[in-house]
């Protein structure tokens, strides 16, 4: 998409808002790629922030909970979202990748929920929901080009002078940027490392967002050997877990855990680990809900979940069980 097709959410408040006041009709928001990945990250993949405890973590939760569950359900689950439009009558539009048309979430009969839209914006004005936009926008533009460690290093950097911030809310963010980082081809990520005003600023990330997925791998042991703390209904976790013929994870990684093998595969927010229950059998890389309920179901699949930034981890059961 070029660069002038996607204006950023609160520009386009503006200008949507604008232009339905001046012909007496209602305002409405509209929300892109980096605005919904930001989203997707700040909101775990059980619908509850992934933000360390606190008064940020409070307010988005506050916030978030008035949003409508089919307005949730659209802005966590659907895996191909390109646009989504919400207006202060409650309607929601949106449109898919590589579909122009926009569609209407709601059927004739649905009740419209109005409170949605001054539901957003607290969201969308959230202060770190305004960090990841930012960061996401410019990985969109800058990745792989010589601008890239301005670009992100800026982004990153600016966290140390954020008024107020609790450095737990902070030290989440930086380990959200690592794991994107972390993630980038060798030759992208190198050139990260190696420049001269940001690279310690890189280095600290990844580091964070090792220490993260190191402490996440231990909660994964702690539920194989005790049972997950924590479960989520599959059809009721915000991930999208492909099909054997689409990986759409952007990163994947096998790891050994109590014996077991784990297929690890990050995608937008989410964090997933994926293994055979019994000993030497493998697990496709890919499967539809379908299929992974159907093996949850039988006892053939163990799937744990978690979003980027936390350690905490979620167990996946099949609907009903």
């Amino acid at each position: 998409m070029r660069r002038s097709m996607l204006i950023s959410s609160l520009a386009l408040v503006f200008v949507l808002s604008h232009a339905y006041q001046a012909s007496g009709q209602v305002s409405a928001v509209g929300l892109y790629y980096p605005d919904l990945r930001a989203i997707r990250t700040l909101i775990g993949p059980t619908g509850l922030p992934n933000l360390p405890p606190g008064p940020e973590h409070q307010k988005l939760a506050t916030a978030w909970n008035q949003v409508s569950s089919i307005g949730r359900d659209l802005l966590l689950k659907e895996r191909d979202l390109a646009l989504v439009i919400v207006d202060s009558n409650g309607n929601w539009l949106y449109r898919t990748t590589g579909v122009h048309a926009l569609r209407s979430l709601h059927r004739e009969s649905d009740p419209k929920h109005p409170e949605d839209f001054p539901s957003l914006l607290p969201i969308l004005s959230h202060l770190w929901f305004q960090q990841l936009r930012d960061f996401y926008d410019r990985v969109l533009y800058a990745a792989n080009t010589s601008s890239a460690p301005t670009a992100f290093g800026a982004v990153l950097a600016s966290v140390n002078d954020v008024p107020g911030a609790a450095r737990a809310d902070k030290d989440w963010f930086r380990s959200v940027v690592g794991a994107e980082v972390r993630g980038m081809d060798n030759n992208s990520r190198r050139s990260l490392l190696v420049d001269k005003k940001y690279g310690t600023e890189f280095a600290d990330a990844i580091a964070l967002a090792e220490a993260t997925r190191n402490a996440q791998l231990q909660s994964v042991r702690n539920a194989i050997a005790k049972g997950p703390k924590y479960t989520v209904e599959i059809e009721d976790a915000g991930c999208y877990f492909g099909t054997q013929d689409d990986v759409p994870w952007t990163e994947l990684n096998v790891r050994f855990v109590e014996g077991k093998r784990l297929i690890e595969v990050s995608s937008m927010g989410t964090v997933c680990w994926l293994a055979a229950s019994k000993d030497g059998k493998d697990v496709p890389l890919g499967f539809s809900i379908k299929n992974l309920h159907s093996l949850l179901k039988e006892g053939k699949a163990t799937v744990f979940l978690s979003g980027h930034g936390t350690s905490e981890v979620y167990g996946v059961k099949p609907k009903g069980m």
